[in-house]
């Protein structure tokens, strides 16, 4: 039986991951007492499960009309035409990227869907958040390039992220030496 558990591989502890932000499933409004759970971060996860393990079975996966997405993770191929790719898996981490280094602002803020839509066809994305190193951002951009071809490969990723790892930890050596 074929398990997907085997073709993840295990987290890993570096400085850089242990320092990020982490993620809440769900969010206090302390105005009126009560704990919203936060769908719209769980619901790419498990969305993702399932587009992975039809890609790796078909090479992509091409959805039908009653799929349900989360527009605010998503290109504009799986929104206008529904075919999902280890490409549009990159503009998501992109995204998840985002997320991390803005301490989980609220993608595309006060924007309707349809919006978020225009915006991206008009080949806007999101700004660089606060206090986001250039590398980082830059690679945020390449992930979101509208040309699939011309994002990087989650190979290309891992390098980059490793060198801005290595860079950070030199710098930091060196601020501690002084």
């Amino acid at each position: 039986m074929l398990s997907l558990s085997s073709h993840i591989p295990p987290p890993h502890s570096n400085g850089f991951i242990a320092t990020t932000p982490s993620r809440s499933d769900a969010v206090a409004d302390e105005s009126s007492g009560s704990v919203h759970a936060n769908m719209e971060g769980s619901s790419p996860c498990i969305l993702l499960a399932i587009a992975i393990f039809k890609i790796y079975l078909q090479g992509y996966y091409k959805g039908d009309e009653h799929d349900v997405i989360p527009i605010h993770w998503m290109p504009l191929e799986c929104i206008l035409h529904n075919k999902f790719s280890i490409e549009s898996d990159v503009w998501a981490y992109g995204i998840c990227l985002w997320e991390i280094f803005s301490y989980t602002l609220q993608l595309y803020y006060g924007m309707t869907h349809e919006e978020v839509i225009k915006y991206i066809k008009d080949g806007n994305v999101l700004g660089c958040p606060e206090n986001t190193p250039l590398p980082v951002y830059a690679l945020m951009r390449r992930c979101w390039n509208r040309k699939t071809s011309d994002r990087p490969s989650f190979k290309e990723i891992n390098h980059c992220i490793q060198h801005s790892i290595a860079e950070h930890e030199c710098k930091t050596a060196l601020e501690i030496g002084k």
